[in-house]
């Protein structure tokens, strides 16, 4: 059996890749719905969902990384620890929003509940595509 190391870099990648990849498909999203496909507006809009997206998700990376380093040794189904980790992800980056509606008191409607659906869905998809463990790398001889 070959040795298999722990994917440190696994929480990291999957907050880049939902901070990145969420507020394109909330874009997306907001133009189809507007019948809008291209502005130049979309460019600015999109930097300041990933900066306010790093910035509101500082709780659940926190939260994914103390729970990735525990849950990693003791769970040994990876489908398990993906799914747990993506669900503590989803809990944490929900509640972020219930106090940021909560703040703003603005209400849950149907338009404001659609970021949470994709940085949410995001963090699912991106849980199941990296690694959590891999391969102990051989040296070159």
């Amino acid at each position: 059996m070959e040795p298999v190391i722990i994917n440190q870099k696994y929480s990291v990648n999957v907050w880049i890749t939902s901070i990145l990849l969420a507020p394109l498909i909330l874009i997306v999203f907001m133009a189809l719905q507007e019948h809008v496909y291209w502005n130049v507006g979309f460019i600015s809009l999109y930097l300041l969902f990933v900066f306010a997206g790093v910035l509101l998700s500082l709780p659940s990376i926190f939260l994914h990384k103390l729970a990735f380093t525990e849950l990693v040794v003791n769970i040994k189904s990876v489908t398990m620890l993906k799914a747990l980790l993506s669900i503590i992800s989803t809990c944490t980056l929900f509640f972020t929003y219930v106090i940021l509606e909560k703040l703003a008191n603005s209400g849950y409607g149907k338009d404001k509940i659609i970021p949470l659906f994709c940085f949410g869905g995001t963090v699912i998809v991106a849980s199941f595509i990296y690694k959590v463990r891999v391969k102990e790398a051989k040296p070159i001889t």
